[in-house]
């Protein structure tokens, strides 16, 4: 604690500035610092204080402050001088946009949101579908999986990416058609474009996109045995698994 107060002295600007824990240690130092430019503490052409202090404050590694930096610097919000320090060059000729700062912060806020919404809607809707009967509904959702399957073999260069992610839309949206209810079909298809921030190509990733077959076919399989609590459990661990590897790659 003697130590950041020492920083804080010499630095008063970076007071608010809190330890951190918990998720990746980069990401929430650039969080923090995006949000020191967003409140104005910092502004163009003002100087971070060096690593070491900047370590003490957040109370990590100066790896995860340096990695954190070096983010920040391919996303145009800073630049280092060797000899000299890192400096903020938002809004300067050759920075960022100002909206960027609330574009960055505003995803990962976004993003999470987006997945709370699911995670609200879709085990129930699972459920409904595995209560529901019906052999040609069984065949559609199957016929989406194969698509999927086949998506995730294929390379991004061949549309792969593209393909993977209309595939994950309509087996959701097949799930909610399963359950019979026009309202909960009609929600699906309106959030559309709010859940597909989550399956945004930078959040693709070839983990990710077998991790999320792999939990269809979890769902598929308690659906097509008419279980309808497994068919919930199985979209619980299948949203919490990919939100947690798309929140660590946004």
């Amino acid at each position: 604690m003697q130590e950041r107060d020492q920083v804080v002295k010499r630095f008063p600007a970076v007071a608010e500035l809190q330890t951190v824990h918990k998720k990746k240690l980069s990401q929430q130092i650039a969080e923090q610092l995006l949000l020191l430019v967003e409140e104005g503490r910092i502004g163009p052409g003002d100087r971070l204080p060096p690593e070491r202090d900047l370590a003490r404050l957040f109370g990590a590694s100066r790896h995860a402050v340096r990695e954190a930096i070096r983010g920040l610097e391919q996303q145009g919000v800073l630049a280092s001088k060797q000899g000299s320090g890192t400096y903020l060059v938002l809004g300067g000729e050759q920075g960022a946009p100002a909206a960027l700062v609330r574009a960055l912060l505003n995803s990962r806020r976004r993003l999470a949101e987006v997945f709370q919404f699911r995670m609200i809607l879709e085990p129930q809707i699972a459920a409904l579908a595995a209560a529901a009967e019906g052999e040609r509904d069984i065949a559609a959702l199957e016929e989406v999986f194969n698509r999927q399957k086949s998506a995730v073999r294929a390379p991004e260069t061949a549309g792969g990416g593209q393909a993977w992610a209309l595939a994950d839309r309509d087996f959701h949206l097949t799930l909610a058609r399963m359950t019979g209810n026009s309202v909960l079909v009609r929600c699906v298809e309106m959030m559309h474009e709010i859940v597909d921030q989550s399956r945004a190509s930078e959040l693709q990733t070839p983990r990710r996109r077998q991790a999320s077959l792999k939990g269809h076919a979890e769902i598929m399989a308690a659906v097509k045995r008419g279980r309808p609590q497994a068919a919930a459990r199985a979209m619980e661990r299948h949203l919490g698994f990919i939100e947690r590897l798309a929140v660590a790659k946004s």
